[in-house]
Order: C-alpha cells, then sequence, then structure tokens
C-alpha cells in the first residue's frame, strides 16, 4: 500500500452536513449542561486571578475527561474510525494534568506573551458564540468541555500563562496536536473555525520564535519567560 498516493481529505470520511448536524445532536442531548460548560471558563478566570491555579488545573482535567467520553466515545466515533483513540489521547491529557496538579507553577504571570496567552484564553472562552457567528445557529455552538476546540484552545491559554518547566512542554502537547488535527480537519470540510485555529497557532509559534530571539541576548531569562 502506498501511503504517498493518501490526501488528508482520504481520513476524513464525512461532509461538512454531518459535522455540523453531529454538533446539533451533542447539544440537544447536553441539555441542560451547555448552560454550565459555558460558565466554567469564566469560573476558571476567577480561580486564575485569585492564585487557585490547582483549582483551575482539576477543572480542565476534568473537562477532558467529559469530552473524551461524551465527545468522542459516545458520538464522534460513529463519524470517524479514529475517534477512540483520539478519546485516550484526551483521557491520557486528563491523567497527566492531574498528576502534575500540585507541580511548578509561576508565581506571578511575568510572561513577556501573557496578553497574547490571555487572548488565547479569551477566544476559548468566547467559542461557543464564535461557533455560532461561524456555523450559523445556535444549536451548532461548541462548548467547553462538550466539544474539543473550546477545550483545547482554554486548556493552552491556562498552561501558557500559568505553568513552568517541564510540565508546561508535556500538557502542551495534546492540547496543540489537536489544535493541528483540528484545524486540518476544518479545513477539509470548508468551515471558517479552520481560520481561527491556525491564527491561534501562528500567533503562539511567533510569540515562541521571537521570544528565543529576544531572549538570546538576555542570559538570565530561561525558556519559561515565553
Amino acid at each position: 500500500m502506498d501511503w504517498l498516493t493518501y490526501s488528508i481529505e482520504d481520513f476524513i470520511p464525512y461532509t461538512p452536513e454531518v459535522y455540523l448536524r453531529l454538533l446539533e445532536r451533542i447539544n440537544d442531548e447536553s441539555t441542560p449542561w451547555q448552560l454550565l460548560a459555558f460558565c466554567l471558563p469564566f469560573f476558571l478566570i476567577w480561580l486564575i486571578q485569585k492564585g487557585r491555579l490547582s483549582a483551575a488545573n482539576f477543572v480542565l482535567s476534568l473537562s477532558w475527561l467529559v469530552c473524551a467520553i461524551t465527545y468522542f466515545h459516545t458520538y464522534f466515533k460513529e463519524l470517524n474510525w479514529a475517534a477512540t483513540y483520539i478519546a485516550g489521547v484526551f483521557i491520557i491529557q486528563a491523567i497527566l494534568m492531574n498528576i502534575t496538579i500540585g507541580l511548578k507553577y509561576r508565581d506571578h504571570f511575568k510572561s513577556a506573551n501573557q496578553r497574547v496567552y490571555w487572548l488565547v484564553f479569551y477566544v476559548g472562552t468566547f467559542w461557543p458564540a464564535i461557533s455560532v457567528m461561524l456555523n450559523g445557529h445556535w444549536s451548532q455552538a461548541e462548548f467547553f468541555a462538550l466539544h474539543p476546540d473550546s477545550t483545547a484552545i482554554v486548556t493552552l491559554g491556562f498552561i501558557l500563562l500559568t505553568r513552568k518547566g517541564w510540565p508546561r512542554l508535556v500538557l502542551l502537547s495534546s492540547p496543540l496536536l489537536w489544535c493541528v488535527v483540528s484545524s486540518q480537519t476544518l479545513s477539509v470540510l470548508n468551515l471558517p473555525q479552520y481560520y481561527l485555529l491556525s491564527m491561534i497557532l501562528i500567533l503562539i509559534l511567533l510569540c515562541w520564535v521571537i521570544g528565543f530571539f529576544t531572549r538570546g541576548g538576555n542570559r538570565t531569562s530561561s525558556p519559561d519567560d515565553l
């Protein structure tokens, strides 16, 4: 079998209409939990501002577990055979966040890029409203913990803002990987969320590249300052 003949379209065996119908089905069968899911990111903001980072980390870990079970294992596996494996990755992320729950937080948010990271966090927080505007109907809103994109974006913002050292590197892997996979999937489906996810990834990458070269002349700085 010549894998070079395959394209990303060959691994997405469903249409945009089928995907959007899946979102509607999840929301219909998750009522009234969407209200809690919408409020949770705001609760996380409050926890971060109060310095209760371990509690925020725990809430995020639960959101990854819920997303693995609700979105991937219960619904998305009907569309894509890889859903079971992706659910496993989300469960591993939840476990890793709990294992590292008491390790290596920033004493203060001293990152030069903290405004960008807060922007990433807020994009994830308001992703339900953004997805409604882009998808065209309130029934296709994508909520934190119930849908993976919002969950991954909020988690990215939290980790970039609050974690340091090796836990930061480990915990960034899954949300970054999912954002890449999702952006490519949305590109194939020709859905506009692709552009926003891609911009988030490019913005984070630019922050790291600029920070790396800026840090190059400062021996007292560390990778945690990025």
